[in-house]
């Protein structure tokens, strides 16, 4: 490969990079191009994208844009690498990709950047398992109207009380006349 093609990769990888919400690293050896082009439209979906790169292209492409936070540990990349990019909901797109694995076993997923640190395959898994941010949101918000919720009950039910007291003190009242 030419250095104007690298560099030309390593721009396209970078700006792909810079807005990123969560970033996975795959091994893809064994997956087909046929099952590759499966997982990039199933990706297309959820707001991510997937290419193959150079380690040492990946890893400069993570240096230019600047994702790793500065205390974070270094990635470990060997072997075949495939770059996973969410620019959506993180929670969908790591599902999307964990059942496509679970259907097909492949690709073998290596690690993550997840909110500039590095993750492991477990911390990507239990990502996975959150609520899409939608559900999240309609919890958060049904959390927060509760106490409103009771509190207007509560301030109705003095009311309604007096109201049934002083119906039955009417009744009474009609009843001797």
């Amino acid at each position: 490969m030419k250095l104007q093609q690298k560099k030309d990769i390593v721009e396209k990888l970078t700006e792909r990079l810079k807005d990123a919400k969560t970033i996975v690293f795959a091994d893809f050896t064994g997956l087909t191009a046929e099952k590759m082009r499966a997982l990039r439209r199933l990706l297309k979906k959820s707001s991510a994208a997937y290419q193959v790169a150079k380690n040492t292209l990946a890893q400069k492409a993570l240096e230019s844009a600047k994702t790793l936070s500065p205390n974070s540990h270094e990635l470990d990349l060997t072997g075949p690498t495939s770059v996973i990019i969410s620019h959506g909901d993180p929670a969908a797109t790591l599902k999307d990709l964990l059942a496509f694995i679970k259907e097909n076993t492949l690709p073998k997923i290596i690690s993550g950047i997840f909110e500039g640190a590095v993750v492991s395959v477990e911390k990507i898994e239990q990502i996975a398992s959150l609520p899409s941010r939608e559900v999240l949101l309609a919890q958060l918000l049904r959390t927060l109207q509760q106490p409103m919720s009771r509190l207007a009950a509560d301030l109705q039910n003095p009311r309604r009380k007096l109201v049934i007291a002083l119906s039955q003190i009417a009744k009474t009242k009609g009843g001797e006349h």
